[in-house]
């Protein structure tokens, strides 16, 4: 009675404690998504129905709204109980199991371990795939709806969705830590948590008691689970955003956490399988050492992922304003180059500034030529509202020249005409007033074309940006000449402008005031929104054109990505393991070809291949025995002078071609016989070094001519290049760019410039030619090429 008594309040308190330290580190709704499912089928394997009230009971206690169950009415309070249930279900249901005729065998055979890994997992999905559907059951219509909501899911398919959501975050979680402790059990000689040795066994296996070990095992896997939610948490915060939202807990259960539990299970069914051999030890420490590094790897993959996409998010959002500021700026680049070219027509259409004073009729022509020309201009320029030319008084008094105004100022279809409005008389206006007269006096003052800040124009009671240019003829100022664009135009293009489907775009002035926003007045303090990522670029007319995006669609993307990566990486982990595992136990195989490598370098045959990797003993052997080879390879087979392949190594390969003569008499290949010119004289007149560097810079240009063969040294002066693949289908143009090379390739001795000479002759292989046979034609070809170059000289070219 004392023992039940125990293990009720230890089960009830160990339950309500991982329940209220979860809700504190992990915030999720409890009803769907609960993070203490391992804890039932443990606790009702280990002490059957008493654990199992034990845990509804702690879960009860653990209801945030406890209280309010008692003010509640019978109904509600019932269902908090009815609800409940699924806890108490989780902890039974494996002790029932436990004491069918499925364990009916009381004491396995050690034939049967293997089985006892399938037992278990048999009894995990059989208890979550009752209780998840029990929770669906009982599950309020509102929540069932909210959760297809989420998802997206028809209503038809809400209560199958509410149930595969339950049983795969209990079983994975379930699965996920109750392997720990079953992993302990398997080292201290457990057999699904009876005593394998014959003397601690008890009598009846149905009432056996709870041993230190199980109780070791226990506290094990609750320090990994207490972990687990402090994981998940850094997870939440550094790696994935969004984690409480439950669809992205969803994709991270069914991505990631069911791979690491089937890396578990494989790990645990090696460790059965090998537990009686030096291998378990080995399986253990694999599997140990590639979580780990796989856990190393995953933090710093993530930190670079996270990096790099947060690199492509504000690449994207960069690329994707430099588009939208790019239709903008063409706009106004359209309006600039109107407004210029007509600056530029109105200077050269006047006669004389003088003339423009005194001749009316010549000034009301001059303006009316000028209307009209502005007018084919304006009529094709997108968003201009207004054109204008306004004199200054000393040309005809304060109201000289025109206003053109769209009759109505709409930007879809087919566009309204111009017709003649009022001219701005400036004499009702101060200089100062830059709301009226601005359009007038900033160019005068600055004496350039200028973009004029967004106003409300008085005549045509619009909201427009002006581009005005002033008018010097004979370097007096005559007057300013100008475009509106109407505002409503800009924020009908920046509304085209589709950004994600979910981001916006907004304008304002260079002093931070809201021109346009979708959520913000015009005219206000541009305030950044948090719940955005925004990013600003400079307009060409001084307005600065921002773009805006939801961190939270930007976070969806990332979060793919992050889940991705980290499913990636534990399956590489998974795959490393089971290869580790299956090399570790077949080690021996590699001493094979070791041993066939090290006999062909005996015989002398250094070209050696041993394909075999790894970072142990025997892959440094490997590696040992292949820098053996490549450096006897440069002691036997290289020149010293030049570094080209010798006269030993062109014997080699003569070997090899005539072995492949053998096997295929029409193999294509040639061979290309070359000289040195008067070394015999170099050595002579400037000593045997000056020979040799005639030798070094002959080597060079052959190899950089023939860089696709391999170029051997047969003789003190004699070099031979072997022209396969593409080399040999080139072979005629490049004994021409050897000629040119060669003549182009100088080194000085003493003071004298000498000109490297090499006489050359090529033989190429025919049907079933022996390799002496080739290199003879090759031979003949080349003294004839000397005889030439002995006739072009008028001396012996030796």
């Amino acid at each position: 009675m004392k023992q039940g008594i125990s293990r009720f309040c230890l089960s009830a308190l160990l339950y309500w404690l991982v329940a209220t330290f979860t809700g504190s580190v992990f915030i999720m709704p409890a009803e769907i998504v609960n993070l203490t499912a391992f804890i039932p089928p443990v606790l009702g394997l280990m002490w059957g129905p008493i654990a199992a009230w034990g845990v509804y009971v702690g879960g009860l206690l653990a209801l945030p709204d406890l209280s309010s169950m008692f003010t509640a009415d019978v109904g509600d309070r019932l269902m908090y109980f009815v609800r409940g249930l699924w806890v108490f279900l989780a902890a039974y249901l494996p002790y029932r199991l436990r004491r069918s005729k499925f364990f009916s065998s009381r004491r396995p055979k050690p034939a049967l371990k293997v089985l006892t890994l399938k037992r278990f997992l048999i009894v995990m999905v059989f208890t979550f795939v009752v209780t998840s559907i029990f929770r669906a059951l009982t599950a309020p219509t509102t929540e069932l709806e909210e959760l297809a909501r989420l998802f997206d899911v028809r209503r038809q398919a809400m209560f199958p969705l509410y149930m595969f959501v339950c049983f795969m975050n209990d079983f994975c979680v379930a699965i996920f830590v109750d392997l720990v402790w079953f992993f302990y059990l398997v080292g201290r000689e457990y057999n699904f948590y009876y005593v394998y040795r014959e003397s601690d066994a008890p009598a009846d296996p149905d009432d056996d008691p709870v041993t230190g070990d199980e109780h070791k095992a226990l506290i094990m896997s609750m320090r990994c689970y207490f972990l687990f939610p402090v994981v998940i948490a850094y997870l939440d915060v550094y790696q994935i955003y969004g984690m409480d939202n439950i669809a992205t807990w969803m994709r991270f259960v069914i991505e990631c956490l069911s791979i690491v539990d089937l890396y578990l299970v494989l790990m645990l069914y090696l460790l059965l399988r090998y537990r009686r051999s030096i291998m378990m030890e080995i399986v253990f420490m694999v599997a140990l050492t590639v979580f780990l590094s796989a856990a190393v790897l995953g933090w710093g993959s993530s930190v670079a992922m996270t990096n790099l996409v947060k690199s492509h998010t504000d690449d994207s959002l960069r690329a994707m304003s430099v588009i939208c500021r790019e239709r903008l700026d063409r706009t106004f680049f359209c309006i600039r180059q109107a407004v210029n070219g007509m600056e530029r027509q109105a200077i050269h259409t006047a006669e004389s500034y003088e003339r423009l004073r005194t001749d009316a009729a010549y000034r009301a022509e001059y303006l009316s030529s000028m209307e009209q020309r502005f007018d084919d201009i304006a009529r094709g320029t997108d968003g201009c509202i207004t054109y204008y030319l306004h004199l200054t008084p000393e040309l005809g008094g304060t109201k000289s020249g025109f206003f053109m105004a769209r009759e109505d100022a709409r930007w879809e279809g087919a566009l309204s005409k111009f017709i003649r409005r009022e001219v701005t008389d400036l004499a009702f206006y101060s200089p100062d007033d830059d709301q009226h007269v601005g359009w007038y006096y900033i160019p005068l003052k600055s004496k350039c074309a200028t973009w004029i800040e967004p106003y409300i124009d008085p005549t045509t009671n619009s909201y427009v940006i002006s581009y005005v240019a002033p008018i010097y003829i004979d370097q007096k100022f005559a007057g300013v000449i100008g475009i509106e664009i109407d505002f409503n135009f800009i924020i009908h293009e920046l509304r085209r402008m589709s950004i994600y489907d979910y981001g916006y775009v907004y304008i304002m002035n260079r002093n931070n005031v809201v021109l346009y926003h979708k959520d913000q007045p015009q005219g206000a303090v541009f305030e950044p929104n948090p719940e955005f990522q925004e990013i600003e670029l400079y307009l060409t007319n001084g307005m600065w054109l921002g773009i805006a995006i939801p961190l939270e669609r930007i976070n969806e993307e990332r979060n793919r990505i992050m889940i991705h990566l980290i499913a990636s990486i534990i399956v590489v982990a998974m795959m490393i393991s089971v290869g580790s595992i299956a090399v570790a136990s077949k080690a021996i195989r590699p001493l094979a070809g070791m041993t066939e490598a090290a006999k062909r370098i005996a015989s002398g045959d250094l070209h050696v291949t041993i394909s075999y990797e790894s970072g142990n003993e025997l892959g440094l052997l490997v590696r040992s025995i292949r820098e053996m080879a490549a450096k006897l390879e440069g002691y036997v087979y290289r020149d010293k002078l030049t570094g080209v392949w010798n006269a030993a190594a062109y014997m080699s390969k003569r070997t090899e071609l005539d072995a492949q003569n053998q096997l295929n008499p029409d193999i294509k290949y040639g061979v290309v016989i070359l000289d040195a010119n008067f070394l015999k004289k170099v050595n002579d007149k400037y000593g045997h070094e000056a020979g040799n560097e005639l030798i070094r810079r002959a080597a060079k240009v052959i190899c950089a001519v023939f860089r696709h063969s391999q170029v051997f040294r047969i003789g003190g002066d004699e070099f031979a290049a072997i022209l396969e693949n593409q080399d040999y289908e080139h072979r005629e143009g490049l004994l021409k760019l050897f000629d040119v090379k060669t003549a182009e390739e100088h080194f000085t001795v003493g003071g004298d410039v000498l000109t490297v000479s090499v006489a050359r002759g090529l033989g190429v292989h025919e049907h079933g030619m022996e390799f002496a046979k080739v290199s003879e034609y090759a031979d003949v070809a080349m003294y004839n090429h000397k005889a030439a170059l002995k006739a072009k000289y008028g001396e012996e070219v030796r």
